[in-house]
């Protein structure tokens, strides 16, 4: 038989196994609320900014095919690759800010319309990461 220090030894150990599972669940619940949600992909008709990172520019690519190339070469940081993009007309550059319309959408990627800057009024396409709500 237990005695009466045995019982309350194991119920205080069932309490404190119980208050640790609830406190375990009260710190996911709480993490959770905490954590910040990913940004929502640019819709078409949305507007935005353009920057990457702390890059000074933004990277355009003039059709899908150019911007798959232009992917490749950054990704393999093949920076003759790039300005040979560029070189060609296939790629251009903006200025980090630069205000766009999101007139198209592709597969994680989004063709826009300059609204401001150099290059106003020129389309294309860049990741959808790259475009921030005003």
């Amino acid at each position: 038989m237990q005695t009466a220090n045995q019982q309350r030894a194991k119920q205080n150990a069932t309490f404190g196994c119980l208050g640790a599972i609830v406190l375990l669940f009260l710190i996911a619940w709480v993490w959770g609320k905490a954590s910040p949600k990913p940004a929502e992909p640019a819709p078409v008709g949305s507007r935005g900014t353009l920057s990457v990172a702390s890059d000074p520019t933004v990277l355009l690519a003039v059709d899908n095919v150019a911007f798959d190339e232009l992917a490749k070469s950054l990704i393999a940081k093949d920076w003759v690759g790039v300005a040979s993009l560029i070189d060609q007309g296939r790629a251009f550059e903006t200025p980090r800010g630069t205000r766009a319309l999101v007139i198209d959408e592709g597969y994680g990627t989004r063709e826009v319309r300059l609204e401001d800057g150099p290059q106003v009024n020129q389309a294309g396409w860049v990741p959808m990461e790259w475009i921030h709500n005003q």
